[in-house]
């Protein structure tokens, strides 16, 4: 059988060699085992993550373009091979959701953030319901929603959007809380989330009236977030077990950014 990793793509269109090592390395994972093997997948998924941070580090769009297409590729396979709802399979899904929404915003695209987001909101319920709602990469998912609809905040010029996103990120806060506690490096995540979204939507509140939205064109060409430039999240080292379930393509809030006011 052959299989087809990612989107074909020109030779000029794959920035460099790490692309095409990458392909090598998952026909050869492969080719090593059966068709009908999940594990080759597996295999694959994980070096895809590998490129996508390495991609990151990059600042390199077609690399992680490219990566994501691969991590799509073998999460469908797994999921025809071991079915949709199979942990495992879930669990790639829930990757290749929060590589999309990176993928989303390194485009600076509104329409393709909000997609992403949806699906990895849809993601975080069904792991949820199959591993349970305190499984690491239950957890991881629920962090990355956070951040991915923080990113939907600011990249919408729609108050209305903005203060129904606002009100998700109270509920999730609220609901991650109860599970894990306060303390837990996730909730804090989804908390300081909340945080900076609520001053956020303040603000826009009062300018509101006092000033035009900018287009398209120009959010389109702004700087990227600050939140998507800030570096690995602070609770990797003392969580290793959270921090091996997160995707590679997660993105920290700096957790001083606000002073989080009390979730009714």
């Amino acid at each position: 059988m052959r299989v087809t990793l990612g989107r074909r793509k020109k030779p000029q269109d794959v920035d460099d060699a790490p692309m095409a090592e990458l392909r090598n390395a998952s026909l050869t994972a492969l080719a090593t085992l059966d068709s009908r093997d999940p594990q080759g997948y597996l295999i694959v998924a994980q070096l895809a993550l590998a490129y996508v941070e390495s991609a990151r580090e990059a600042q390199s769009n077609d690399r992680l373009e490219h990566a994501a297409g691969v991590l799509e590729a073998a999460s469908q396979r797994l999921s025809a091979i071991l079915g949709a709802d199979h942990p495992r399979a879930l669990v790639v899904q829930g990757k290749l959701a929060a590589v999309q929404v990176e993928c989303a915003r390194a485009a600076q695209s509104t329409a393709r953030l909000d997609r992403a987001t949806t699906q990895l909101a849809f993601i975080s319920t069904r792991l949820s319901r199959r591993l349970g709602a305190c499984h690491p990469q239950t957890l991881a998912a629920t962090g990355n929603l956070a951040v991915a609809r923080l990113e939907c905040v600011r990249s919408t010029t729609e108050h209305t959007r903005s203060a129904q996103i606002c009100r998700d990120l109270r509920r999730q806060c609220r609901t991650i809380t109860e599970l894990v506690g306060a303390d837990h490096p996730v909730a804090r995540l989804v908390k300081a989330s909340y945080t900076v979204c609520q001053n956020l939507l303040e603000k826009s509140s009062d300018s509101w009236h006092s000033s035009p939205p900018p287009s398209r064109a120009r959010r389109r060409h702004s700087a990227p977030s600050t939140v998507a430039a800030h570096a690995a999240a602070p609770w990797q080292a003392t969580h290793p077990h959270l921090a091996a379930a997160w995707p590679a393509t997660a993105v920290a809030i700096d957790l001083a950014e606000a002073t989080a006011p009390p979730v009714a």
